[in-house]
């Protein structure tokens, strides 16, 4: 066998598991300016909304800060929090820089199998603050790989580094240079990294070492942002009453664009870019490519990780049957279930390269398919002859080794290739592609290496 390496990096950080760590002291801290969000005044006219996404490995603590925003009067002893399923959202109204702003505050799962999920709702223009967990001070390498995941997906989009548990490590900093180094398009400055612990008893220090810096970072961000006029307004509202009241996951763009053309936005380039800023504040999410948008977020993710988290019962090896997924859309207590949701919810996987309509050929038989493959839910075990396949003559060995190579790509390459794709020789982390010719290709992912070994009798 004959191989070729091209280059090597540094590996993707592995996951973090711990306990909740009990409060303790810490009298090490960053010392910023800061700016103090006012009281809020909700009798004031929601002028902004504005999008900050909570990023970071499962444990790091995100689900803890994002509740002590949203309660920042409770003890942090008195939270009993849950692993986020999917995306957790919550809505709050501060008064920053002068002007009354809903922040749409979303905590992302952290497990690994979520992550090609998370993609879909990335967006410019919001703040993502990426959680390090310092306990084991493997900071920098969470920073690197998270940081990449943000210029992905939402490339130029600011960012606050947060690391969190610093009662537990007190010596814990970040290689600044380093990072400056690899994401050249970023100073991360002094006020662009935060020292904390989410589980501090005290109010007051919490308030003061995240909070207000949070606000602050938001605080300059908006500042070179214009608000919505009366006239966004309203729609925004109207569209919002919408759901409310009928429960609604999706609007449909006619329904949209009715409610522009009677608060007298009629030109339909500039529905299009308010369906965009709605998209990028966390009003709404909207595809582009779709003839709705989605009201909540949290239905999708929620579903769709139901199915994960039943893989073993309704998948065979990533292919699960339609009614299944009818049957996962129907279990959402919180929206009133329609026919059409799982159509939706099939149409942003395949959009997003994270399903295809499994169709097995059988000859002379038409293709009746009613079930759909998703990678995610593929077997962790490879096949126990693939070594044999690889080792086999006639083979070439390639190793591509990457800064950064998330799941996703090994997906979307199933996707894209799913008409070569040996059913029997496919599993979450690699697959086997097979040629008319007897010739064939296995890709083998670990990390951010990507093993291709090509089999051909004329080699």
């Amino acid at each position: 066998m004959e191989t070729s390496r091209l280059e090597e990096v540094s590996p993707k950080p592995r996951d973090l598991a711990e306990e909740q760590p009990k409060p303790t002291e810490d009298s090490q801290q960053i010392e910023l300016p800061a700016v103090a969000p006012e009281a809020p005044q909700h009798a004031e006219p929601i002028l902004r909304d504005y999008r900050v996404v909570l990023l970071g490995d499962s444990e790091a603590g995100k689900t803890l800060i994002q509740s002590r925003l949203d309660n920042p009067d409770m003890d942090p002893k008195d939270f009993h929090l849950d692993t986020t399923i999917g995306i957790n959202i919550v809505r709050k109204v501060e008064n920053i820089n002068g002007q009354t702003v809903r922040l749409n505050i979303w905590d992302f799962g952290g497990q690994d199998i979520l992550h090609s999920m998370h993609r879909i709702f990335l967006a410019k223009n919001t703040l993502y603050v990426i959680v390090l967990n310092t306990r084991n001070n493997n900071q920098d390498a969470q920073a690197i790989f998270w940081l990449r995941y943000v210029e992905a997906y939402a490339p130029g989009s600011p960012v606050l580094l947060v690391m969190n548990k610093i009662d537990q490590n007190k010596r814990a900093a970040l290689n600044l240079p380093v990072l400056r180094r690899l994401f050249s398009t970023r100073e991360f400055e002094r006020e662009d990294v935060l020292q904390i612990s989410a589980v501090w008893p005290e109010k007051e220090k919490f308030q003061k070492e995240f909070t207000d810096k949070l606000y602050g970072c938001i605080g300059r961000h908006i500042s070179t942002s214009k608000p919505f006029t009366s006239q966004e307004l309203r729609i925004r509202d109207r569209v919002e009453e919408k759901k409310a009241t009928e429960k609604l996951k999706v609007i449909s763009i006619d329904d949209f664009r009715d409610i522009c053309e009677e608060e007298s936005l009629d030109d339909e380039d500039a529905q299009d870019v308010l369906m965009e800023r709605f998209n990028e504040a966390g009003v709404l999410v909207y595809f582009q490519s779709k003839t709705v948008m989605f009201m909540n977020p949290e239905w999708i993710t929620k579903t769709i990780y139901k199915i994960l988290d039943q893989y073993e019962q309704i998948s065979d090896n990533g292919v699960v049957p339609y009614k299944k997924i009818q049957s996962f859309c129907r279990k959402n207590e919180d929206h009133i279930h329609k026919s059409e949701d799982a159509a939706y919810l099939v149409d942003i996987m395949r959009d997003y390269d994270l399903s295809f309509r499994y169709e097995k050929q059988m000859p002379g038989v038409e293709n009746t398919s009613d079930k759909e493959f998703i990678p995610m839910l593929c077997q962790r075990e490879e096949p126990q002859d693939i070594d044999e396949l690889i080792c086999a003559d006639n083979t070439v060995e390639l190793r591509m080794v990457f800064e950064y190579l998330p799941c996703g790509v090994l997906y979307k390459l199933m996707v894209d290739h799913q008409k070569e794709l040996d059913m029997d020789h496919v599993w979450l982390t690699g697959m086997k592609l097979d040629q008319k010719n007897g010739s064939y290709a296995i890709l083998r992912q670990e990390g951010n290496t990507m093993g291709i070994y090509v089999h051909d009798d004329n080699i």
